[in-house]
């Protein structure tokens, strides 16, 4: 709902200290001018901005009892709070999520999701890597992820994923860095 989505924006940005920035497809708008590159993440008051095909809004403020005081179910969202990253929280379709993304994978090809890996380092990936066949977090993840992964990994600078899935598959493929 087009009008929702705005209702919140604006109650977001009446939070003192707010920055955030609207995600489409291919660009975002930013509601602080020092982050604004044009034509990748234009600078916008949040007053006037296109409804249509947002995907996602990324807030940034340390005010976690001003966010939590929305209520995002209510504008057909959910919010995500990063454990690693303070102050940073990622406002989505509620419907929308990694978990969601490979149940449609799976049903498309025909397969079971007990045969799926998913690896993950944030709050973000927690249901995906509890609902997969293998759920591995990189070394890299918030204590939460490791308690709710099967397995653990290098972290995402150490290649952990082609890491893990070499000794998984036995695959014997040289790192040539």
């Amino acid at each position: 709902d087009k009008e929702k989505v705005y209702d919140m924006v604006q109650r977001l940005m009446a939070i003192e200290g707010m920055s955030m920035a609207v995600c489409y497809p291919d660009y975002m708008i930013t509601s602080n001018p020092k982050f604004a590159v044009p034509g990748v993440n234009d600078y916008c008051d949040m007053k006037e901005f296109n409804l249509n095909e947002i995907q996602n809004i990324k807030a940034f403020s340390s005010n976690y009892a001003a966010m939590d005081e929305i209520d995002y179910d209510f504008y057909g969202c959910r919010k995500i709070t990063s454990q690693k990253e303070e102050g940073f929280h990622v406002i989505a379709c509620k419907d929308v999520d990694k978990l969601n993304g490979i149940k449609a994978l799976c049903n498309h090809l025909n397969i079971n999701i007990e045969n799926t890996i998913a690896f993950g380092d944030d709050y973000n990936d927690l249901c995906m890597l509890e609902s997969c066949g293998i759920g591995v977090a990189m070394a890299n993840a918030s204590d939460m992820v490791k308690d709710a992964a099967n397995e653990l990994t290098l972290s995402n600078e150490e290649d952990g994923v082609g890491v893990w899935l070499n000794q998984y598959f036995d695959l014997n493929i040289i790192n040539s860095n």
